[in-house]
């Protein structure tokens, strides 16, 4: 038996495939959120999971249920070993399909929030870092390379595999018997050489020469620097011996020299060490202690957040501005504020109403002030047969009435979409630029994909 149910041939639970084992390791099995479940562990008198401590149910038993909860789980009783397992969600049933929106999800969050964050309050730049916030500590940097470690080696091994010699011109003065060519554009400072006589001759003492000298690229410098740093970091951590075996061979202290952001690996590497720059802030600790947990309820909303940036930039024609959305630690402002010119898109803000404060995810507002449309990130909604199962369409319909927007919609991670104007009825097109300027009225839930 996999784990000690008390009603083992009804618990409804699924066994790690094979070929998926390393990437939710430690975990044993695959449970299902919203599920209950009943643990019989022989001799325990307590039971935590993750953390908390579950009343018991009889002696030796516990009724265990995870609600907005999903990814690697640890029940621990207070004797015998603890349980390592996986929830997952009703959305994604299964080891692949789990993983596979997991790493959606962590691949653009990984590549859009480090730069992001790097150059909001102007700590870098598109060449690389201007100036360092810190280095991370020993166990902030060990938990750095559980999740870019891998990245950081393939990148090496790219590196190395491309031609990477640079070739520079050296000028110095060469001997007569040692000089090869000698250009038009000499031929003045020759006269002016200091000259001597070699068998009733005059010659020059010497003559000036040019040549190329190979060098390492300065993305091979920069990369070994960049490691030397990250090794460094380790310091004497008990549990970096295999990373700094690892990494041993791309170690080469040095300087950092600029890179053609054009260069594709020169941009992997430029998002990697602003990842490593920001590994000690309260928000990128947030987001990769979600990864770490494979969280993705949680990395939904955040990715939810890009998604929404990336889009009002488009329809406004206005660069998103992040200063009054992150402290100067850079943590997340309470509530956190991205603007679009005179306009502006409210996270995590309470709104208010004609009774009380609302607090969406997302609220836009527009120029004046005024909000427009309401947002939320439901990670569990689902639409089937062009309706909203569950009770998500209510809220939105109360989001509509309470603080008078013209829009309220539930984001959830799908592919179908549903909105009901409140003029023309159901609608079956997806529309963000009409949603959010006013010309939609109504309720719906959009689906969106990583």
């Amino acid at each position: 038996m996999l784990a000690p149910f008390l009603f083992p041939e009804t618990a409804r639970f699924l066994p790690v495939p094979d070929e998926l084992a390393h990437l939710v390791a430690p975990a044993r099995l695959g449970l299902f959120e919203w599920t209950d479940y009943h643990f019989h562990f022989p001799g325990a008198d307590n039971l935590k999971v993750d953390g908390a401590t579950v009343q018991k149910l009889a002696p030796h038993i516990w009724r265990v249920r995870w609600e907005n909860r999903v990814g690697n789980a640890r029940l621990l009783p207070d004797c015998g070993e603890a349980l390592e397992v996986e929830v997952l969600s009703p959305k994604f049933p299964t080891f692949e399909s789990h993983i596979h929106f997991f790493a959606a999800l962590w691949r653009e969050l990984a590549a859009r929030f480090p730069p992001l964050l790097w150059n909001s309050n102007g700590l870098g730049t598109r060449r690389g870092a201007s100036v360092e916030r810190g280095t991370p500590t020993s166990s902030e940097t060990l938990d750095w390379l559980e999740l870019w470690g891998d990245e950081l080696e393939a990148l090496g091994r790219a590196i190395e595999r491309r031609p990477s010699l640079h070739l520079e011109r050296e000028e110095f003065d060469a001997p007569l018997s040692q000089v090869r060519r000698v250009e038009s554009g000499q031929l003045s400072q020759l006269m002016n050489a200091k000259w001597t006589r070699n068998g009733g001759r005059a010659l020059p003492r010497s003559v000036s020469q040019s040549r190329w000298n190979e060098s390492a690229s300065p993305l091979k410098v920069r990369f070994g620097s960049f490691v030397a740093r990250v090794v460094r970091a380790l310091d004497d951590e008990p549990d970096a011996a295999m990373w700094k075996r690892r990494l041993s061979a791309w170690v080469k202290p040095g300087t950092s020299p600029a890179l053609v952001a054009r260069d594709p690996l020169a941009v992997q590497l430029l998002a990697i060490e602003a990842s490593f720059g920001i590994a000690n802030t309260p928000l990128w600790g947030e987001i990769e202690h979600a990864a770490r947990l494979r969280d993705v309820a949680t990395l939904w909303e955040w990715w939810v957040l890009l998604a929404l940036v990336r889009q009002l930039e488009s329809a406004t024609g206005e660069r998103a501005m992040w200063s009054d959305a992150f402290d100067a630690q850079l943590g997340l402002r309470a509530p956190a504020l991205v603007r679009f010119g005179a306009s502006s898109l409210l996270y995590n803000g309470a709104t208010p109403s004609y009774s009380t404060p609302l607090r969406p995810d997302f609220v836009w507002r527009g120029f004046d002030g005024k909000p427009i449309a309401a947002l939320d990130a439901k990670f569990r909604v689902s639409v089937e047969r062009g309706s909203v199962v569950g009770d998500d369409l209510h809220k939105m319909h109360a989001y509509r009435d309470a603080l008078g927007v013209r829009v309220a919609l539930a984001l959830h991670p799908g592919e179908k979409s549903v909105f009901y104007d409140r003029e023309r009825g159901p609608l079956s097109t997806r529309n963000l630029r009409a949603a959010l300027n006013g010309s939609l009225s109504g309720v719906g839930a959009w689906g969106l994909r990583p």
